[in-house]
């Protein structure tokens, strides 16, 4: 099970490597300011996730260890893959604060204002903890940015970010998505929803 808010998240690693919800609006934002080569910062990573979560996938729970195993493979997948999902939710959180009409930046201007700490956050010749406390800066924005007009006393505004939480069906080759969709229904009424969908 993964938790989250998944009307609030990016859909598309393009997302994530590009900077922005919109990727071509983010390869011009990466072209006034360069921020990394995403092929050498950002498919590692993913490259590590996916291994996680092929291994994850190819346990059968048949024992209290078989799920324990698979929990311990969630934990290390979701690690593996947090550099990105901090990403997403700067990604997400800039376009949500932007979007509010009193506020003067553009979802360019907020992103434009981290730039520094995201080039930080993914350079390998910078000290582990430089990168890990950059990390740390982007998450407290984006959350700040998340937090735009949430009613008081509602939740916090926890992105789902699907390429993230399910590697295995988003970016694995040859995958297309889920194999099982299993909801409920928008309620029609009466027959209706039979007769529209079938039984």
């Amino acid at each position: 099970l993964r938790c989250g808010d998944s009307l609030l998240g990016v859909t598309s690693l393009e997302q994530v490597r590009h900077f922005h919800l919109d990727p071509d609006r983010g390869r011009a934002l990466r072209a006034e300011h360069p921020l990394f080569d995403p092929i050498k910062a950002i498919d590692p990573l993913v490259e590590r996730g996916l291994a996680v979560a092929h291994a994850l996938g190819s346990i059968d729970v048949v024992t209290l260890g078989d799920a324990e195993r698979k929990r311990a493979l969630q934990i290390e997948m979701a690690q593996a893959l947090d550099p990105l999902a901090v990403v997403g939710d700067v990604v997400v959180g800039a376009a949500l604060a932007a979007a509010r009409p009193s506020e003067g930046d553009s979802t360019e201007d907020k992103l434009r204002s981290v730039v520094e700490l995201l080039r930080t956050a993914f350079d390998d010749e910078a000290a582990q903890e430089t990168r890990d406390n950059a990390r740390a800066t982007l998450r407290d924005a984006a959350g700040y940015w998340l937090d735009t007009d949430r009613p008081e006393g509602a939740i916090e505004r926890q992105p789902l970010h699907w390429p993230l939480v399910f590697p295995e069906v988003f970016l694995a080759p040859g995958r297309l998505g889920f194999d099982v969709l299993v909801g409920n229904p928008p309620f029609l009424g009466g027959t209706r929803i039979s007769g529209s969908y079938g039984s």
